[in-house]
């Protein structure tokens, strides 16, 4: 698996056709002073359980509570696409330093993706983790 794409198998060629382009939604945890805020100390504590604890679901409330939305970007896709490979390609477009970056991620004024972010083509999310992009169902809150 490749850790900066999140993807396993062949990658397109250059000179692949792409027939559409589909939207991505970004959405970036929540940064802020943990010794202060609660909200910043709980994204601390979601990023460290993805990273370190194998977590891969959220909840509705977490979503709600620590991730905003940082911005779409367009991805072009062939017809019926592999939206895991879609999502992918979005590592370069949105990590400043690529020499990929996309006119999305620049207009946002963001930072880079990490580990936690979320990636929506559509209803169907995408967490970042150590071992890339794993597709994820929001829990319902108890």
């Amino acid at each position: 698996m490749n850790r900066e794409t999140g993807h396993n198998g062949d990658h397109d060629g250059a000179d692949a056709q792409y027939s559409q382009a589909l939207t991505v939604d970004i959405f970036q945890s929540y940064r802020g002073n943990r010794r202060e805020e609660q909200r910043a100390a709980d994204t601390e504590q979601l990023r460290h359980d993805v990273r370190y604890n194998d977590q891969s679901t959220l909840s509705f409330a977490e979503f709600n509570r620590l991730y905003d939305h940082a911005g779409s970007d367009e991805i072009p896709a062939k017809r019926n696409p592999d939206l895991l490979r879609v999502v992918s390609a979005l590592w370069p477009r949105w990590n400043r330093g690529s020499g990929k970056e996309s006119p999305a991620f620049i207009d946002a004024e963001t930072r880079s993706l990490e580990i936690g972010d979320v990636a929506a083509v559509g209803e169907t999310l995408y967490l970042m983790t150590p071992g890339g992009w794993s597709e994820i169902e929001l829990e319902v809150d108890p």
